[in-house]
């Protein structure tokens, strides 16, 4: 992370500081939530597991709980990436939601491989053009310069942000959709509990896959 502007060489600093940066764009409220994980406050050690199951629910859980609205419809759009935004744990998550009665409807869609920009990507385009002309080597540092770099970009960082087990939570109720990574399309419905309806490209033809391990639970 430390950056000296004026400093001449990249690898002035002997060992650079890391410190993950997740976004979250609310499209209806023009915002651009920047999550700073910095390498002392990840789950796993050394840094790692910044961006698995957990780390990811609790931040996209954070953004529901303190930017939700009136609408209990949601439209929710990520990349394909398997290991962070397309598995099990995030549709079980989402169908949690919608079990729940925090939303009637959710849509959750994946971009086309090879597509992938979006309006996430011009708010991480920003930070990096303030990072560069900036002198940073602390968190509250670049805090700054994420809040500084756009009107939308905003920065939340721990103690804000806690993560929860949602992991071991979810595997106890929620199977795993067979053959996720070739679906780019997820819809959950209140009136089919455990039913999420899955489309492999947006005018393919709609299947339903229950993924409840015991479809008579209710939370």
């Amino acid at each position: 992370m430390s950056h000296h502007a004026r400093q001449m060489e990249p690898l002035y600093f002997y060992s650079l500081r890391k410190v993950h940066i997740f976004g979250v764009r609310i499209d209806g409220q023009r915002k651009h939530i920047n999550f700073l994980v910095d390498e002392d406050q990840t789950i796993g050690q050394d840094g790692s597991q910044a961006h698995g199951p957990d780390s990811v629910i609790s931040m996209l859980d954070w953004v529901m709980a303190n930017y939700e609205t009136e609408n209990d419809v949601c439209s929710i759009h990520a990349d394909n990436c398997t290991g962070q935004n397309k598995n099990k744990f995030v549709v079980g998550y989402l169908m949690w939601r919608v079990m729940t009665g925090k939303h009637r409807k959710i849509e959750y869609q994946m971009q086309i491989p090879g597509h992938a920009r979006c309006l996430v990507d011009s708010g991480f385009a920003h930070i990096k053009i303030k990072y560069h002309c900036h002198d940073c080597e602390t968190r509250e540092q670049l805090a700054e310069i994420v809040e500084g770099s756009s009107i939308g970009n905003m920065a939340v960082s721990y103690p804000q942000l806690s993560c929860r087990a949602w992991k071991e939570f979810l595997g106890q109720h929620f199977k795993p959709v067979i053959g996720i990574r070739k679906f780019q399309y997820f819809r959950f419905e209140e009136d089919k509990p455990g039913v999420v309806t899955v489309k492999t490209a947006a005018g393919a033809e709609e299947t339903e896959i229950n993924i409840l391990k015991n479809k008579d639970v209710r939370f």
